[in-house]
C-alpha cells in the first residue's frame, strides 16, 4: 500500500502539523453504495423504498421513518437500484464529474439565522460559480497577485 506522511508548516500563516496520506482503491462496497435517512441515520440499500421530497430539496427518508414519523413535507416513494457516484483519475476529474452527473441536485443549503427555510444551492450552479473563478484566475497576468478570502 502506497504511503506517505511528513510535517507541514505555514510560517507566514502561523499553522503546521503531521500528516498522513495513504492510496486507497476504488471501493464497491456497500458501504459506497447506500444513502441514509435524514431522521434517523439509518442505511437504506439499493432496493429498499426510500421516501424523498417531491419538491428540489434531497431530502430522504426510510420507510420505517415515514410510517412512524409525522412529515410535514409532502413526500413520494422511489426505489434506488444504484447509488450514482462521481468518478476520475484525480480529484479535479471527479469535481468536474460530480458537476455534471448531480447537475440538478442540491448542494449546499444556507440558511440566514433569522429565516426558517434554507437557501439551496445546485451542483451545476456551484460548478458554473467554480469554473468562473478559475476562468478569472487563469487569465490575470502572470505578474498578479491573487488574494483569495
Amino acid at each position: 500500500q502506497l504511503t506517505m506522511d511528513g510535517t507541514w508548516r505555514n510560517d507566514k500563516g502561523g499553522s503546521f502539523g503531521q500528516f498522513e496520506a495513504k492510496m486507497q482503491h476504488n471501493s464497491d462496497s456497500i458501504a459506497a453504495i447506500i444513502c441514509l435517512c435524514e431522521l434517523c441515520g439509518a442505511a437504506i440499500y439499493p432496493g429498499e423504498t426510500r421516501w424523498r421530497r417531491t419538491d428540489q430539496h434531497q431530502w430522504i427518508v426510510c420507510n420505517r421513518c415515514k410510517l412512524e414519523k409525522a412529515i410535514s413535507h409532502p413526500i413520494e416513494p422511489g426505489v434506488m437500484m444504484e447509488q450514482q457516484m462521481a468518478r476520475g483519475s484525480f480529484c479535479g476529474e471527479i469535481v468536474l464529474d460530480a458537476f455534471h452527473k448531480f447537475a440538478d441536485l442540491d448542494f449546499i443549503g444556507i440558511r440566514d439565522p433569522h429565516d426558517s427555510e434554507f437557501r439551496w444551492t445546485t451542483y451545476r450552479e456551484m460548478g458554473e460559480s467554480a469554473c468562473g473563478i478559475w476562468n478569472m484566475i487563469r487569465s490575470a497576468p502572470s505578474n498578479a497577485r491573487i488574494l483569495v478570502m
